[in-house]
């Protein structure tokens, strides 16, 4: 075989040495290639993914600030005596929910919770409001 390459013109092995690297480096750019479509489809998956479970919180947040708000609004009517416990439970729960919000936890589901339940304070500070100016008239 050595006697062979011998015998071949140097012009022609050298475009046979050039013809080889550019088929090495080809084949190299087709790897890299299909390496970087496989990354790209796994970037894909796990986007598509991430916005399911992104809407799967927002519409149970949604879900539970109504409820949340009704019940809110019921507690807000609980009194003892002449004390409004139901509008102070609406806020003290409302403020600490917020609080946790701000801190933004990484677990959708204490997200989700907190979410919720700051809506007794949003609700609270309404029905405060409501009472007050009807006392201004």
């Amino acid at each position: 075989m050595a006697t062979e390459l011998a015998k071949i013109p140097q012009s022609h092995f050298m475009e046979i040495q050039s013809l080889e690297n550019e088929i090495a480096a080809t084949n190299y750019a087709t790897k890299l290639r299909r390496e970087e479509e496989a990354q790209m489809a796994v970037m894909r998956e796990q986007t598509v993914k991430a916005n399911e479970q992104r809407h799967t919180e927002v519409v149970a947040t949604n879900v539970l600030q109504c409820l949340t708000s009704v019940g809110g609004g019921a507690l807000s009517t609980l009194k003892w005596g002449k004390v409004p416990v139901g509008g102070i439970l609406n806020s003290v729960l409302g403020s600490i929910a917020t609080a946790v919000a701000i801190q933004d936890y990484p677990r959708p589901v204490v997200r989700v919770a907190a979410s919720s339940v700051k809506t007794l304070l949003h609700n609270q500070i309404a029905i405060t409001t409501r009472d007050i100016l009807r006392g201004m008239s």
